[in-house]
């Protein structure tokens, strides 16, 4: 998948008291309120979802729109690595929802930000780990292992994203937790502002400017 036209509009919607709690509602509500449709829908499942839901099915067939499934197969990371048979079973249910689409693309990222879920990494001794879903080693082998699975059940309508959570304090983590180019089509990383580091440009250059020199 490869925007050659324009810069995308995405956005998750889950907090507007004024409409119901649910996706279609909760995006459609944010849609009327900035005056278009997003060109990609942020949607998060967690680790007992084992199929898209009505809303995300929706938005997956929505001409102009691309899904973007933010899934959580386990938070023990080393629960998804393969040996554990209901992960793996839970991991193939998910493979045959999102397989049943067709040749409609999603983008899927597996358990985003997680850098403040580490337990540990020696290769980062500055680090103050309160994390408790695993090591970076751990968190790479669950994301072949959903990858793999996905492919091997013929779910190959996937365009796998890492999504990194950019703090610059856990900027060390980044090159330890990345997949691997073989299983990784983009890269995200969240933008978050502070009142130390209020600017948006900066932001988003000082990560870029990073992942760019480790490429």
């Amino acid at each position: 998948m490869v925007n050659s036209c324009r810069p995308w509009l995405g956005a998750a919607a889950n907090k507007y008291s004024q409409s119901p709690l649910k996706l279609r509602p909760q995006i459609e509500y944010h849609e009327q309120r900035i005056g278009r449709s997003l060109d990609v829908v942020h949607a998060y499942n967690q680790e007992d979802d084992t199929a898209l839901t009505v809303d995300q099915l929706y938005f997956a067939a929505r001409p102009g729109t691309t899904l973007f499934v933010n899934w959580k197969p386990s938070t023990a990371w080393s629960l998804a690595d393969g040996s554990d048979a209901a992960v793996n079973d839970r991991i193939d249910k998910m493979a045959a929802s999102i397989k049943s689409l067709g040749a409609k693309q999603i983008m899927m990222t597996i358990h985003h930000e997680p850098e403040n879920d580490v337990t540990t990494e020696p290769e980062c001794p500055g680090l103050a780990f309160k994390g408790s879903s695993g090591t970076p080693e751990q968190y790479r082998a669950m994301w072949r292992n959903v990858h793999d699975r996905f492919e091997q059940a013929g779910a190959t309508n996937v365009v796998w994203a890492v999504n990194f959570m950019s703090y610059p304090n856990w900027r060390c983590l980044t090159n330890h937790l990345y997949p691997g180019d073989d299983i990784v089509d983009w890269v995200l990383y969240d933008n978050y502002g502070s009142a130390s580091s209020p600017n948006f440009v900066t932001n988003v250059s000082n990560m870029y400017d990073f992942l760019t020199a480790n490429s």
